[in-house]
């Protein structure tokens, strides 16, 4: 399984779109893909910053402190973009994210992580 590692800057009140490319080669499109962003954190106290399966977004999994801050489109996903948009960054949002993706027909789940980095201050 690829694993990719991406690193992106931000600063807090902005929004950021986090990367998730996943390569289709000729594989044909799941009826039913599956796209759980998570994010890692030590105490592991809660970890889905957005979980989308069976055609929709399921809020009720998502951590508190991500309830309505993050937008993912399935408009993409027949192209393999599973990225997802996460609005307002406040400072408990930098680290790492991981993106599980399933989009298509025998093939791996692709695996992402974005590590999320505050801008450096000139």
């Amino acid at each position: 399984m690829g694993c990719d590692h991406v690193g992106i800057e931000a600063d807090v009140g902005e929004d950021v779109l986090l990367p998730c490319i996943v390569k289709r080669g000729d594989a044909i499109s799941l009826s039913n893909p599956t796209v759980n962003w998570q994010v890692n954190w030590l105490n592991g106290s809660c970890e889905v910053v957005n979980s989308f399966h069976y055609g929709q977004n399921h809020p009720e999994y998502q951590c508190g402190q991500y309830k309505g801050r993050t937008e993912f489109s399935s408009q993409g996903l027949s192209d393999g973009n599973a990225s997802l948009l996460l609005k307002n960054v406040t400072p408990a949002d930098f680290g790492n994210y991981t993106c599980h993706a399933s989009l298509y027909e025998n093939t791996p789940q692709t695996l992402q992580i974005v590590l999320l980095m505050q801008k450096k201050t000139q």
